[in-house]
């Protein structure tokens, strides 16, 4: 199930990156706080969706939407902080947030914001993030990141580069999915090195490369609409 209230860049993402491995998982359920470009596409794809209001003080048709969807995991990509009384009813299961940083770095920023601030601070390195989500801002356990390097930031092309932070966000997040899959194809876990928008990024740890390859996220690239 997906939480949103933007665009669905990710939701598209992940909804075209199931079809195509075919693992048996799909998106049971979409809910927002408001009206949003990914609920169009939920209608698009006849994804079944619920307009929630949502607070850490008034959390409970929040509750009975989960309770409604009856999902084995929560992409929490709209940024609000779930209350640890929610998330302790619903211990079975398995939040996960994805953030555009290589965590703990810019914990709490909000989208492309971390980019900046990184360009601001002269960073090395850049790149994305799948974590547990628990009560305290993006402070969960990390299960999968990406990290690629900038070496000059005056030569950097930033649209270019947020939209390489994006894809990779999008494989780290597809990669935590997977990972908390039972599937005895996956016996291994390594790291993989893609190339996305001539930037070479590293995913560790990484269990996708036992299911597909790059040319396939191409593909599913190209079908995101913004």
């Amino acid at each position: 199930m997906f939480l949103a209230s933007g665009g669905g860049g990710t939701m598209q993402f992940i909804y075209y990156a199931l079809q195509q491995l075919n693992v048996g998982v799909s998106i049971c359920g979409v809910v927002a706080d408001r009206n949003c470009r990914a609920l169009h596409f939920a209608q698009q794809k006849n994804i079944e969706y619920k307009i929630v209001g949502y607070t850490q003080q008034q959390p409970q048709a929040f509750r009975e939407a989960i309770t409604y969807f009856q999902p084995d995991i929560i992409i929490t990509t709209f940024h609000k902080l779930i209350d640890a009384a929610t998330l302790h009813q619903f211990k079975h299961i398995i939040f996960i947030n994805p953030h555009y940083s290589i965590l703990p770095a810019f914990k709490g920023s909000v989208g492309m914001k971390t980019v900046e601030k990184a360009r601001e601070l002269n960073c090395g390195f850049v790149g994305a993030s799948a974590h547990h989500v628990i009560a305290e801002s993006d402070a969960g356990k990390i299960i999968s990141q990406a990290i690629l390097p900038i070496a000059n930031w005056n030569e950097v092309d930033m649209k270019l580069l947020k939209d390489t932070i994006f894809k990779s966000t999008c494989l780290v997040l597809l990669n935590a999915i997977i990972m908390q899959l039972d599937i005895t194809l996956l016996s291994s876990i390594t790291t993989k090195t893609y190339s996305l928008n001539s930037h070479e990024v590293i995913v560790s740890p990484d269990k996708l490369h036992q299911l597909a390859n790059y040319n396939d996220w191409q593909t599913e690239f190209g079908k995101i609409s913004f």
